[in-house]
C-alpha cells in the first residue's frame, strides 16, 4: 500500500501543522493537505483524497470529528489519531473501512522533531499498510503498544503525575502562605521540583482536564495515588520511622539503585546552573570520541578502525555528535557517511554543511554484516516483526522478505536501540538486524546469518573541530551550490573535473532553499588539495559558493 497522499485535520496549528512542514520537507514527492475552520480544504475533501488521514483536533471533539467521518473512509487508505489517549479515538476509528492505527507523538510543536519518540497502535492494519505508515514516521523513535497499554502507561506518566501536580499546587494555594516566600526560601531541588510543577499551569487547562477525564485506565491509577497518599499519611501520623525507611527502599529497588544514582547526578548538575542560564543539554556528556548510536552498533565498532580508545560517548543522534565536538565535549566525532547498497547518510550530509567549524579528516569503509537475531529459545517460525535501524532494514530487505515472505518490519533509531528493546521485552516472536556486536554483547542468538548484499560496506567518518586542510591527502570533500537551478549547472562542474582527470568517488544533492539555487552538491574527489589548486579558480567561477569539507586519506 503506497501513501501518496497525506491528510491532517485540524493540521493548521500545533503538533499537526508541524508534522506537516516535516512530512512536506521530507517527502516533497507527497501531497500534504491540512484542513480547519477556516481553510478551502475539508475534512470530507481530506477523507474522500488521501491516503493517509492524520485526526489532530482536541481529545474533547476527537471521536465526533472521526465518527463525523465515517461516511467518507475506504478500505485502501489508513486513518490515525495523534491524541493523548487512545482506547476511544480508536474504537470510533474502528467503525470506518479503513485500516487503523493510533498514533501519539511524546513532544510537542518542537523546531525539530526528528528523532523524538513516537507511540504507535496498530489495530486493524495490514501488514503493507503498517510498513508503509512506519516508513513515513522512519524518522522518529518508535515504541509500539496496543491501545490498552497505552492508556494504562499514560494513566502513570500523564494522569498520575498531573494529578501530583494538581494536589502539589492546590496544597501551595490554600497554605496561607506568600508564593514569592515560598521561592526565596526554597531549595534547588524543590525550586526544580517547583518549576516543573508550574509549567503545566502555563499550558492549556482544557489538555490536562480532557487526559484526566477521558484516559479510561486514569481512574485506577488515581484511586492508586489516593490509596498511597491515605496509607503514607497513617504512617507520617503514626511516627513508625522503621516502616516509612522500609517503604523508602521498596521504592528506591522498584526504581533501581543504578536509576536513582543518574537521576541524583543529573539533578545536580541541573541545580548547580544559575538561573540565568536558560538553555542547558542535560544529557551532555564529555568524552575523547563521540559516537552516534548506542554501545555495539556498527559505528561503535567502526571506532576501531580509527583509534584505540575506550573513552566512547554514545549520542541518539547524528547532529547531537557534531554538536558535542563543535562545543568541545569531544575530541572528535565517529559517524556513518555512506552504504555501498543505500547510499548516503542525509542527516550526515546536512549536519556537515550546518556546521562549518568542523570537517572530515579521516574515512574508512567497513563491511558490515547484517544477521537475523532473536532471543535465545526462539525458532525462525515464530517471528513476526523485525526490527531495526532503516537502513539496516533496507540492507536485508530481499533475503529477510525469502525467508518470511509475511514479515512486517519496524523501523528503530538503531540497531543496538532495536536490540536492546528486544531483550527488555523478552518478546520471542520478534527478531530484529544487526551485527556479531550485539550477539556477544546482549547474548542473542543468530536466526539467519549473512543477509546483506555481497560487498556491502558502510563509510564511516572522523570530524574534528577547526582542522586545516592537509594539503597532500587523497581525497577532497566538498559542498558547493548555484546561484539558481538552470541547466547545465552541475554538468560544467563534472566536466571541469572530467577534462583534469578528477575522479569523484562521491556525488550527492540535498534540497535548499532559494539561498542555494535550490539545491546543495556534495562531492568527494581523488585529488590532492595541492592539485586541486590549479582549477579551484576555474572552480569558483562555475559556480555561487563552495566550501572545502575536509581531506582524508581514504
Amino acid at each position: 500500500m503506497q501513501i501518496n497522499s497525506i491528510g491532517i485535520i485540524g493540521g493548521v496549528g500545533g503538533l499537526g501543522a508541524r508534522l506537516a512542514d516535516h512530512w512536506r520537507q521530507r517527502f516533497p514527492d507527497r501531497e500534504v493537505l491540512v484542513s480547519g475552520r477556516d481553510t478551502d480544504v475539508s475534512n470530507k475533501n481530506i477523507v474522500q483524497k488521501c491516503d493517509l488521514v492524520i485526526f489532530a483536533v482536541p481529545i474533547q471533539v476527537t471521536d465526533a470529528v472521526i465518527r463525523a467521518c465515517l461516511a467518507e473512509s475506504r478500505a485502501d487508505q489508513i486513518w490515525a489519531d495523534i491524541t493523548s489517549i487512545k482506547q476511544g479515538p480508536v474504537a470510533a476509528m474502528l467503525e470506518s473501512k479503513a485500516q487503523v492505527c493510533g498514533l501519539h507523538p511524546l513532544f510537542g510543536p518542537l523546531p525539530a522533531i526528528a528523532g523524538q519518540p513516537f507511540i504507535y497502535c496498530p489495530a486493524r492494519i495490514n501488514v503493507s499498510a503498517l510498513d508503509s505508515l512506519l516508513a513515513m514516521l522512519s524518522d522518529f523513535d518508535l515504541i509500539e503498544m496496543t491501545p490498552e497499554q497505552h492508556d494504562d502507561v499514560m494513566g502513570v506518566v500523564q494522569c498520575v503525575s498531573h494529578l501530583s501536580d494538581l494536589v502539589m499546587g492546590e496544597t501551595l494555594r490554600d497554605s496561607g502562605l506568600d508564593f514569592e516566600t515560598i521561592w526565596r526560601v526554597s531549595s534547588p531541588s524543590y525550586r526544580a521540583k517547583l518549576q516543573v510543577m508550574g509549567r503545566m499551569f502555563a499550558q492549556d487547562p482544557g489538555l490536562y482536564i480532557d487526559i484526566a477525564t477521558l484516559n479510561q485506565s486514569g481512574p485506577k491509577f488515581t484511586a492508586r495515588f489516593q490509596s498511597a497518599l491515605d496509607r503514607l499519611k497513617t504512617l507520617i501520623d503514626s511516627g513508625d520511622r522503621e516502616l516509612l525507611i522500609k517503604n523508602f527502599d521498596q521504592i528506591e529497588e522498584y526504581l533501581t539503585p543504578e536509576f536513582c544514582a543518574q537521576a541524583y547526578a543529573a539533578s545536580q548538575q541541573f541545580m548547580s546552573l544559575s538561573d540565568n542560564e536558560v538553555s542547558v543539554d542535560l544529557s551532555a556528556q564529555k568524552g575523547q570520541v563521540a559516537v552516534f548510536g548506542e554501545a555495539f552498533s556498527h559505528t561503535d565498532q567502526a571506532v576501531n578502525h580509527f583509534l584505540d580508545t575506550e573513552d566512547k560517548v554514545y549520542f541518539p543522534r547524528i547532529r547531537e555528535v557534531f554538536q558535542a565536538v563543535a562545543e568541545g565535549r569531544c575530541e572528535c566525532g565517529i559517524v556513518p557517511y555512506e552504504n555501498s547498497n543505500n547510499g548516503s547518510v542525509l542527516d550526515t550530509l546536512d549536519a556537515l554543511f550546518a556546521f562549518e567549524d568542523l570537517q572530515i579528516t579521516a574515512s574508512r569503509s567497513v563491511a558490515i554484516e547484517q544477521h537475523l537475531l532473536a532471543l535465545p529459545g526462539a525458532n525462525l517460525t515464530q517471528i513476526q516483526t523485525v526490527a531495526s535501524h532503516p537502513q539496516a532494514l533496507a540492507q536485508s530487505r530481499a533475503k529477510l522478505l525469502e525467508l518470511l515472505p509475511d514479515v512486517s518490519l519496524r523501523p528503530a533509531r538503531s540497531t543496538a536501540l532495536a536490540a536492546q528493546r528486544l531483550v527488555a521485552q523478552q518478546n520471542l516472536q520478534q527478531a530484529v538486524i544487526g551485527g556479531d556486536s550485539l550477539v556477544q554483547g546482549l547474548g542473542l542468538q543468530i536466526l539467519e546469518r549473512d543477509l546483506q548484499p555481497a560487498g556491502n560496506e558502510t563509510r564511516f567518518i572522523e570530524i574534528k573541530k577547526n582542522q586545516a586542510v592537509v594539503s597532500d591527502a587523497k581525497f577532497v570533500s566538498l559542498v558547493f551550490w548555484f546561484e539558481a537551478d538552470k541547466s547545465g549547472n552541475l554538468a560544467s562542474v563534472l566536466q571541469l573535473m572530467a577534462d583534469h582527470n578528477i575522479n569523484l568517488i562521491k556525488l550527492d544533492s540535498r534540497r535548499r532553499g532559494n539561498d542555494y539555487g535550490g539545491y546543495l552538491f556534495f562531492v568527494d574527489a581523488k585529488v590532492s588539495m595541492s592539485s586541486f589548486a590549479d582549477i579551484e579558480e576555474a572552480f569558483a567561477g562555475l559556480v555561487s559558493g563552495y566550501r572545502v569539507l575536509g581531506t582524508f586519506d581514504a
